[in-house]
């Protein structure tokens, strides 16, 4: 099974409309668990980003996926990582 990391990088504090984002973020993020594309969310403790796990994606799918988040226009960068899950 294909497992994409995604590591966001982005400065919340740089985003001038985050109280109306953030709900939208986070509703998005529910309907890729749903759907079982979303298996993990951290956001980072310094508040400069996230990293996401995908399932059953490659790379170019998983930008896609990346993509349909709200914030993406205020992502200054996202790191992919495709991986094996092995267990």
């Amino acid at each position: 099974m294909k497992t994409v990391i995604a590591n966001v990088i982005n400065d919340l504090a740089k985003i001038p409309n985050l109280d109306e984002l953030m709900p939208k973020e986070l509703a998005r993020a529910t309907e890729l668990v749903e759907q079982g594309t979303l298996k993990h969310l951290f956001i980072k403790d310094d508040h400069m980003g996230a990293v996401l796990v995908l399932a059953n994606v490659n790379a170019e799918e998983a930008k896609k996926v990346m993509e349909s988040f709200p914030m993406f226009p205020h992502f200054q960068e996202i790191i992919y990582t495709e991986t094996e899950q092995s267990f």
